[in-house]
């Protein structure tokens, strides 16, 4: 927002951190002793990981332009030639890694041919590693913060299994999938907003922005509603559909696991405006405590209340 950086200097250190992430990716892959064809696949997911990575600095300039039907269209077509590819590829050939490299290609190909393309009519195409060093360094709490919500995931499905056994995290698992998508419905939404709220509070049109984050606390909230709504109306059914009918006997976890995903997807939101008012400390804070109250109740919780409690801990620690 306020022009300190250009594009190209943001996306040399996004590529940096690529760098540094694959670095990291190839001693966790030595570490974990796969097979061959596992690794292998491992690899090729990570390099469409890194396209996803790129994709995301190209919309932050589609955003400067105010591009969002560029956004919806990219996003569109790459959600469906990608999964398209994938699907192809496994049948056709039987190979995961097959699939993944199709899948791959296929999202690069929008990438380049579209992405690339709108993205040089607005400014010129580059990376500079100038300034890399010095935006991953005020990234840092940024960091950290992404990272809580993967790590509370984490502990609290690592101690369901250790606690209840690989057949009771299977189940959990399954309804806590519901998070994973809040979260990245969420995620979605929120980085299309920052601009705006980066913008009103560089340019001090406080109540302006005050207002906005009202409205959109509200509107958080009423579709958190009718997630719930919707989901104890259909999420029987639906978890039938998906997992047979043994998941039924664990049904009672709906409801709590729909509380928690509104209740992550508030957090972020949270967050997500904490970021453009310069309050890095403040969200790395709140977002570490929470993770703490997580990881010193879930296995108290766990023994108390079996796989509620699992789901108690991560909503308490969203809460704090």
């Amino acid at each position: 927002t306020k022009g300190v950086y250009t594009s190209s200097q943001y996306l040399g250190a996004r590529l940096m951190a690529a760098f540094l992430a694959i670095a990291a990716f190839a001693i966790s892959l030595a570490a974990a002793r796969l097979s061959g064809e596992t690794a292998v696949a491992c690899v090729a997911y990570m390099l469409f990981k890194l396209e996803e990575a790129v994709t995301d600095h190209q919309f932050s300039v589609f955003q400067r332009y105010e591009q969002y039907r560029a956004i919806l269209i990219s996003y569109s077509v790459k959600g469906i030639v990608s999964l398209g590819g994938f699907v192809a590829g496994l049948y056709f050939s039987k190979s995961l890694l097959a699939a993944i490299l199709l899948m791959a290609a296929m999202y690069g190909a929008v990438m380049l041919f579209y992405d690339v393309r709108l993205q040089r009519r607005w400014e010129k195409f580059g990376c500079s590693f100038s300034q890399a060093c010095t935006i991953l360094r005020s990234c840092i709490p940024l960091m950290i913060g992404t990272l809580i919500v993967p790590y509370m995931n984490f502990i609290v499905r690592y101690e369901v299994q250790n606690l209840c056994g690989d057949e009771q995290l299977g189940y959990y698992s399954s309804f806590a999938a519901i998070t994973v998508i809040m979260t990245t419905l969420a995620s979605a939404v929120w980085t299309v907003l920052l601009p705006k709220i980066s913008a009103d509070f560089q340019k001090e049109r406080y109540k302006e922005l005050g207002r906005f984050i009202l409205k959109i606390s509200a509107a958080t909230l009423a579709a958190g509603f009718l997630v719930v709504a919707f989901g104890m109306l259909l999420g029987p059914w639906a978890f039938t559909i998906l997992y047979g009918k043994d998941i039924l006997v664990y049904q009672e976890l709906i409801f709590p696991v729909l509380l928690t995903s509104v209740l992550l997807t508030f957090s972020a939101f949270l967050s997500a405006v904490l970021v453009p008012l310069h309050r890095h400390t403040s969200m790395l804070v709140c977002n570490v405590a929470g993770a703490l109250l997580c990881t010193v109740t879930v296995i108290p919780l766990i023994r108390y209340f079996g796989l509620q409690g699992a789901n108690l801990s991560y909503a308490i620690g969203l809460l704090l």
